[in-house]
This record gives structure tokens, C-alpha cells and sequence, in this order.
């Protein structure tokens, strides 16, 4: 068995579970972080915003080369645009043939559908009715937020490491990696796929792998599980925070 981590954070795991007969992704991954880069916005009209549209007049946007979506207060720039977060690499998700994913808590169920909407992965995936329902409702509170988010994509040139690799907030993460944040219509879609799944229930994956999800405590429904083979047995215990 070979084990890849595919998420730049221990807090945010995404285990890639190669066996001979068989390809698991633990967990997907997606950082929150990313938004700090972006220009603080408000979802309704509001007097509060003020300071901000005051603040970036001191440093006006033409003072930015090469990009029109910076916005500079004190000494540090933001991002003018519709925010964007970090997930596991779309692209390497794509070269590798996924069997099963086993999705062990809401967090997780967050960045489900960057996968499933947006490579070509065609697997099954597995988790418990508790995490599909309240993993949902937080999910469309997020999109509800977003969609009354007043900014425009991105047009990505500040994302040149010549350019944001100078800021003296510049982000922890590729920013190139970042991606907008999928529909409700993605949503809905992706999480139609996922098959229900109780505790101590085993699963059977391409006749040989046995999996079973087992109560973790973390939140509700959350799972971890455990793999067997022939000749392995895998304990997958979840830390996030």
C-alpha cells in the first residue's frame, strides 16, 4: 500500500490510498485562509463599508503595476474581486483514477464538489446521512453568502509570484491554486452521488477491499474508518481543527 498526502495543511487531510487493486481518497481538503487576501466586503448595504472604499482611496489602484484588482491599504495590498479558495491540486486529482472517496466529516463535504464538478472522477463516494445533511446546510448558507457577494471574478495577473510573492501579506499558499467557489446547481449535484453509508457498515470495494465507518465523536456523523485487505488492515483516525 502506498500512502500521498495531497493537502498542504495536517488540519486539512486529503490521504491518497493506493492498493494493488484499488485507489481511496481520504478526505478532501479546503482552506478558509485564502479569503484574508481579499478585500473585506459587506453583503448588504451598509455604512460600515465606508472605511474601506476611504482606505483604499489613500493608495489608489493605478499605483499597482500591472494589475488592476490590488487595492493597497497601510502596507499591504488585497485583492478587489470575488474571493477564491484553496483546494487539493484539480489537476493532479485528474491524472489519478479514483476508486472510492470516503468523506469523514461536514469540512470535508465542503470541498466535495471541486472534485466530483470539476475532474474527471467517476468513483463512488461514502458518508454518513448526518454529515450529507448538516454538511448541506452549511454549504448553502456559505453559497448564500457568496451569491450577494457585490465583486467580480478575478482577472488572475496579480497572481505572478514576481507580483504577490512582494506583499508583506502575501499568502501562505500558491494563490494560482486557488479556485471560485462552485454553484448550488454543482452542489446538489455532487452530493446526489454520495451513498448513504451507518456505523460498523461494511463496504466492499472491487470484490476484495473491506471499509467501515466508525463514530469519531468529532461532529455529527463524523466517521473514521477502517481498511481491509487480504493481507492489511488500515486504522483511519481524522484530526482536524
Amino acid at each position: 500500500m502506498e500512502v500521498i498526502s495531497l493537502s498542504w495543511w495536517p488540519h486539512r487531510p486529503s490521504l491518497l490510498l493506493k492498493f494493488p487493486n484499488a485507489t481511496i481518497l481520504l478526505d478532501c481538503a479546503i482552506d478558509m485562509n485564502s479569503i484574508a487576501s481579499f478585500l473585506p466586503y459587506s453583503v448588504i448595504n451598509s455604512s460600515s463599508a465606508i472605511w474601506v472604499k476611504n482606505a483604499a482611496s489613500v493608495h489608489p489602484k493605478k499605483s499597482v503595476p500591472q494589475t488592476q484588482d490590488l487595492v493597497r491599504i497601510g502596507d499591504c495590498f488585497f485583492v478587489d474581486a470575488l474571493p477564491e479558495f484553496q483546494t487539493v491540486s484539480l489537476e493532479e486529482i485528474s491524472k489519478i483514477s479514483i476508486d472510492v472517496i470516503l468523506v469523514s466529516n461536514w469540512m470535508s463535504l465542503m470541498a466535495l464538489p471541486f472534485i466530483t464538478e470539476k475532474t474527471n472522477f467517476q468513483g463512488a463516494i461514502y458518508a454518513t446521512d448526518p454529515i450529507v445533511q448538516f454538511g448541506r446546510l452549511v454549504i448553502e448558507e456559505f453559497l448564500d453568502m457568496m451569491e450577494r457577494v457585490d465583486r467580480a471574478p478575478s482577472d488572475g495577473q496579480w497572481k505572478a509570484n514576481e507580483i504577490h510573492g512582494s506583499f508583506a501579506n502575501r499568502p501562505s499558499t500558491d494563490p494560482t491554486t486557488w479556485r471560485q467557489f462552485y454553484s448550488k446547481a454543482e452542489m446538489e449535484n455532487s452530493l446526489s452521488k454520495i451513498i448513504n453509508v451507518y456505523f460498523r457498515e461494511t463496504m466492499v470495494i472491487n470484490g476484495i477491499i473491506k471499509v467501515t465507518a466508525h463514530s469519531s465523536g468529532f461532529s455529527i456523523g463524523s466517521a473514521n474508518w477502517t481498511i481491509q485487505t487480504e493481507s492489511d488492515r488500515v486504522s483511519a483516525v481524522i484530526i482536524v481543527c
